[in-house]
């Protein structure tokens, strides 16, 4: 076809620019005049386009697809990426203009006011620069056409995949010589893919045709959708339930997607239908699409990544495709597999993070560490057959019947039919004691529905369920303007630093705009605004370098302004999890944080210390998960209060601010109602408490913090480096983890109600006996080891009373005892010393339970894990009940069955009875602690 039968060719870019100037002079909130100037425009094209097919005939191409590319250039799929950013065209534009890189425009060009000392002004985006630097500097009017401006772009994209960047800056140069200082304005942002109008793509394309944006989601390709409006072929069941939902092959479709669901809606979904748990994986979701020998890889935005993971098995480089060609059956011709993608270290056998910052698609062939694995959920297409309308349990067990698993090449995600509410809890709590990001909950008869949140698939993570995670008061110490510089969207936020406590210094966490509504922005932004000072920048070659307040940290995210700690807010903040950095102050940030409170009743110096955010991060781990408890079947009880409604439903959204007001609740790390109390005396005075947990038989924990009040003692909500003692009765998961980290002072309830039980007055507090202490810090422990025996009889104080006398012989026996492996460590290190390289497992011999693990890397995983066991002193027997076993390992998962357990250990030889029997997960534990863990924490029988 001739370029003079193409209606592009007819179509005045400067057309499309006015369009979008329209668009954009319409404001963000004239949301019905901008849909009014499309609608028009729309309309006057399709007039256009039957005035165009009269006059060259119907063989024309009359597609409206050539302009709907510059309108959306982000949805544009069939372009190649031109490999240019901000830089390149400032670099470009200075070369065009003959200009000096320290003119006064190349300074505006970069950011920098005329002083050199601002670093954004108000002179908006690039393309807003160049808008006014090459006022009077162009030609008046532009002749090129939509045609011409396509040509030249796709060459640019293949200049850029071939390598010939020089080529790339020429198409640019020609375009630019031929259009006006508006065209040039549009150009830039369609280069840079982000037109900046405050429309989505959907309502754009909601616009064009009603059905377009379905379209759009089956096919990922604006050519395809343009082709199926204008023909119009099966247009009337694009949408409509079980019709017209046909996938094609080489065709990305728009993935299927999961919704948040809240957990006290769950018990009633299960009543109500059968769902399958699967574990959320932390990759990159990912389309494997195959016919014959030919492999095509799509990302969850349905770019294109065959050239990486190989377009056939024999491709040079290629890094997946060689191994999941042999692993596909043989009756497979065709195919489509949706999964994740994710990066598996070859080393440790485990799948790393997304937050890990390790880009699967940048893995090569040659890396010896890591490599792609590819961990498939769904198959929605099968030797030429479509099977999205296929229900989930149908596909997933057609699913396994199609590949095989090999170990870091490619998995089968791992599923499980939830029984009941405790079922799932109990799965939930399998998924948090293993540092899994989450599960996902899928309805057994939901169908593939392309793009679709509501559809039968839904996601639970511990920071959606309230009081599941660890939340930190921070301070702002920075603030982010908008693009027109007319508004803080987004705050830089602190911890305290208190070492230096005459001057603490504030270390920024990280950013985070959402969580409030937009009435909190405007009171935040209105009490702020007299206090927030401009950031101040210099320019050092081409590099921009800020200065920092005194007391201020914000290491590589400077802020476009900061205040100071005494004029600040603090803000209460959740996330998902800790992940290391180096774009701030602190060696870890918060992923997906999000503002849950603005705590008016707390100063600059009662936000979360240095010391605090760090014991978080004590695992020394890339990613530190907050979850601080265990799912309880609570959770999961509708409140009677809570009309929430189901899922699917619409509700109106409000913050977590306007929910906390709305339920009179106040969320607060460290803060506990201090209200009036009758005073007994100060025999607490000055001392911080931490009420955890109470045992049956004693008083509740309002009723132990009263009487810690009524001796003057005040109460923290959660253990802090100041707090003096931590109470508790009962082992929850809590208190075990508190136990665990041997970082406070824990105390039983019964030392708390012999110390100020009754009403008498007292004159001092009780001394802290080893038996009354359920973990120790290090000073103290040296403290009582000097003055105690081990069995906790002092050795300067005399036995008072009988009950005291008894309560200690009950604890001694006449059995011969083995020393401990704590014991045997601390007389290594003690007589040997800390050079002598005592090994924590030294002393224990283990094996391994292997009857419950049925795949190959079930089983390479928990040998692994032994080797480990024996690197680091312990003794691993493998012959079936060997002699002189002290501890089994079980590595739990859905195939343990606990009555064949108890039977294959009653078969063990008579002295291996009393051997432990630990989830092989106590090894990692044990290893990250340095230390041997607390074994009732880990056992299985």
């Amino acid at each position: 076809m001739s370029e003079q039968q193409c209606i592009s060719k007819h179509v005045k870019f400067s057309e499309i620019s006015a369009v979008l100037e329209k668009l954009k002079a319409a404001g963000p909130s004239s949301s019905n005049k901008k849909d009014e100037i499309l609608r028009r425009y729309f309309e006057s094209f399709e007039q256009f386009r039957r005035e165009y097919r009269q006059k060259y005939g119907d063989n024309s191409n009359t597609s409206i697809f050539h302009i709907l590319r510059l309108l959306l250039p982000a949805a544009d799929r069939e372009r190649d990426s031109y490999g240019i950013r901000v830089k390149t065209l400032r670099d470009l534009y200075i070369k065009i203009l003959g200009i000096s890189e320290t003119s006064i425009e190349a300074r505006k060009l970069s950011g920098f006011d005329e002083s050199g000392t601002g670093s954004n002004g108000s002179s908006g985006d690039f393309a807003d620069r160049i808008f006014t630097l090459m006022r009077g500097r162009c030609p008046e009017e532009c002749h090129m056409t939509v045609w011409d401006v396509n040509q030249h772009l796709d060459a640019m994209g293949q200049h850029y995949q071939n390598g010939r960047r020089s080529k790339t800056q020429d198409e640019l140069i020609q375009m630019v010589h031929g259009m006006t200082q508006l065209d040039q304005k549009w150009l830039i942002r369609i280069i840079l893919k982000n037109l900046r109008l405050g429309m989505s793509q959907t309502k754009l394309l909601g616009l064009y045709h009603p059905k377009a944006g379905a379209l759009f989601d089956r096919f990922s390709h604006l050519s395809k959708v343009c082709e199926a409006v204008e023909s119009g072929e099966g247009l009337e069941e694009v949408g409509e339930p079980g019709v017209g939902m046909a996938v094609r092959l080489f065709n990305p479709v728009k993935p299927m997607l999961c919704q948040r669901v809240d957990l006290k809606l769950v018990d009633g979904m299960l009543k109500k239908d059968e769902f399958w748990l699967e574990t959320k994986m932390d990759g990159e979701r990912f389309q494997i699409h195959k016919e014959g020998q030919v492999y095509k890889y799509f990302s969850r935005n349905s770019y294109e990544y065959s050239h990486v993971f190989g377009e056939n098995a024999n491709q040079p480089g290629a890094t997946l495709t060689p191994y999941l060609s042999n692993l596909l059956a043989m009756t497979v011709q065709s195919v489509i597999l949706d999964g994740e993608m994710m990066v598996f270290d070859k080393s440790e056998l485990i799948y790393r993070d997304k937050s890990e910052n390790t880009d699967v698609k940048a893995i090569k062939a040659s890396n010896a560490e890591l490599r792609p694995c590819f961990c498939v959920y769904d198959v929605l297409f099968l030797n030429g057959k479509c099977l999205i309308m296929v229900p989930y349990a149908e596909r997933f067990r057609l699913l396994k019947t199609i590949i095989k698993e090999k170990v870091g090449f490619v998995a089968i995600c791992h599923r499980i039919k939830v029984k009941n509410s405790e079922h799932l809890v109990e799965l939930l709590n399998q998924a948090i004691d293993a540092h899994q990001e989450g599960v996902v909950i899928k309805k057994e008869n939901s169908v593939y529905s392309p793009n679709e949140r509501n559809a039968g698939w839904y996601k639970i993570k511990p920071d959606y369920i309230d009081n599941m995670v660890s939340d930190f008061d921070l301070l702002i110490i920075g603030g982010f303007y908008n693009f027109k510089r007319t508004f803080i969207n987004t705050f830089l936020v602190g911890v305290m630093d208190d070492r230096d406590r005459e001057n603490p210094v504030f270390l920024a966490v990280t950013k985070v705009g959402i969580g409030l509504s937009n009435d909190q922005w405007k009171q935040l932004n209105s009490s702020l605004r007299q206090h927030w000072q401009e950031v101040v920048a210099r320019k050092e070659g081409r590099t921009r370098v800020t200065e920092e307040p005194p007391e201020l940290r914000w290491g590589q995210t400077p802020p476009d302004v900061w205040i100071h700690p005494k004029h600040s807010i603090v803000l209460q903040l959740k996330g998902s999890e800790l992940v290391q950095t180096s774009s701030f102050a602190t060696t870890y940030t918060i992923r997906f944080p999000r503002i849950t409170a603005i705590r008016s009743d707390k100063t600059y110096t009662d936000v979360t210390s240095k010391d605090e955010y760090d014991q978080l991060c004590a695992a020394n781990t890339k990613v530190a998960k907050l979850a601080k408890r265990h799912v309880t079947v609570d959770d999961l009880v509708p409140d009677p209060q809570n009309s929430s409604n189901l899922p699917g439903r619409k509700r109106k959204k409000t913050s977590p601010l306007q929910r906390t007001r709305s339920t009179r609740l106040h969320l607060s790390v460290n803060h506990i109602d201090e209200s009036t109390v009758d005073l007994i005396d100060n025999v607490c005075s000055g001392l911080d408490f931490c009420i955890l947990s109470t045992s049956k038989g004693q008083p509740s924990t309002a009723d132990l913090e009263k009487i810690i009040r009524r001796h003057g003692g005040r109460i923290v909500k959660n253990p802090g480096p100041k707090t003096y003692l931590t109470i508790a009765g009962d082992r929850t998961f809590l208190v075990n983890r508190i136990i665990d980290s041997q970082v406070y002072n824990v105390a039983t309830v019964d030392w708390l109600m012999r110390a100020l039980g009754g009403s008498e007055k007292k004159e001092k507090l009780l001394t802290l006996k080893p038996n009354d202490m359920l973990a120790t810090t290090a000073t103290l422990r040296e403290e009582l080891s000097d003055n105690f025996d081990r069995y906790g009889d002092s050795l300067t104080i005399k036995i008072s009373s009988v009950d005291e006398m008894r309560a200690l012989l009950k604890q001694m026996t006449l059995d011969k005892e083995q020393l401990s492996v704590e014991e045997l460590q601390k007389g290594h290190l003690e007589i040997l010393g800390k050079r002598s390289g005592f090994r924590i497992f030294q002393g224990l011999v283990g094996q391994l339970y292997q009857e419950n693990l049925k795949t190959d890397i079930e089983l390479y995983r928990a040998k692994f894990r032994m080797l480990k066991f024996v690197r680091n002193g312990g003794q691993w027997l493998t012959e079936p009940h060997s002699r002189g076993i002290t501890t089994v390992l079980v590595a739990q998962n859905d195939d343990l069955d606990r009555s064949h357990l108890q039977q294959w250990m009653d078969n063990f030889a008579e002295q291996n009875r009393a051997a432990d029997v630990l989830r092989i997960d106590w090894i990692e534990s044990s290893l990250c602690e340095k230390r041997t863990c607390d074994k009732q924490l880990f056992r299985v029988l």
